[in-house]
């Protein structure tokens, strides 16, 4: 039989592991992903076969120890009619980073139903979004949003995006991008994307479910076409680690001081 010091001792082990684990995580996992493939059947609209529909996509990947929702667009960017956001597919336009890596598949939203301020972003509801929350009694631990963030179209433009969350009730931006499509920096004069790197270590753990916002704005509204002017989104990635609640670590805190003591046999 294992004796009450053996158990004790394994407890405190346990118990100091889990501690150092929750101070010191592990490298960080992706813990949701949108790649916007069809194929893959990821879109739940739009269809493969119909690329101009209000936007909303599935996970490409969601970490077992984490939750996500769909990927969807605000009230802003919904508009009237169908066109407004949607699936941009290779045999339409096909996208250039600025590193020079393509990517076949994208998502667009159009510049006449976008605001030309940060302000009017906000108010008008101008913004791709998506939930992330931990799995059951665990917290996520956020290190990284990241995403590919460009802009289509004949002439020159400038796109601005901003990121918030709901931790702070979206009061406050956790990071700011401009994009600038010019000649210099498009392929056949048409697109330019870049990485958008959100720095999330500052965040404290999530034990619940959390929203990001990307919003976005037309930084020059005297373009003469701006329904062929498309701000685009990519590649969207959250990376991070998910650890046992503090309830958890009590409870195995507990499990070591209420273990039985064998009484001595005189």
């Amino acid at each position: 039989m294992i004796s009450r010091r053996i158990l004790v001792s394994l407890s405190a082990s346990l118990a100091v592991a889990v501690l150092a684990f929750v101070a010191h995580p592990t490298q960080a996992d992706v813990l949701v992903a949108f790649d916007f493939t069809p194929e893959e059947n990821r879109l739940v609209t739009p269809s493969a076969e119909n690329d101009w529909q209000t936007l909303e996509a599935i996970p490409a990947q969601v970490h077992p120890n984490a939750l996500a929702g769909n990927l969807t667009v605000g009230d802003g960017i919904i508009g009237s009619a169908q066109g407004e956001s949607g699936l941009v597919p290779a045999s339409s336009f096909s996208s250039i980073a600025a590193d020079g890596t393509s990517d076949e598949y994208s998502v667009f939203l159009r510049g006449t139903n976008l605001s030309y301020s940060e302000a009017d972003a906000l108010a008008d509801n101008d913004y791709v979004t998506f939930t992330i929350a931990p799995g059951d009694d665990l917290s996520l631990k956020l290190a990284e949003l990241k995403f590919r963030f460009g802009i289509d179209g004949w002439q020159s433009q400038e796109a601005t995006v901003f990121v918030r969350s709901s931790l702070d009730g979206f009061s406050s931006n956790l990071a700011t991008k401009t994009v600038i499509k010019g000649d210099s920096l498009s392929e056949n004069n048409r697109h330019y994307y870049d990485w958008v790197n959100v720095d999330l270590n500052g965040l404290d753990e999530v034990a619940q479910e959390v929203e990001f916002r990307l919003y976005t704005y037309m930084v020059d509204h005297s373009t003469s076409n701006m329904y062929n002017i498309l701000p685009r989104f990519d590649n969207i990635e959250v990376t991070g680690s998910a650890v046992p609640e503090p309830a958890t670590l009590v409870l195995l805190g507990l499990g070591a001081v209420l273990i039985p003591r064998r009484r001595k046999v005189l």
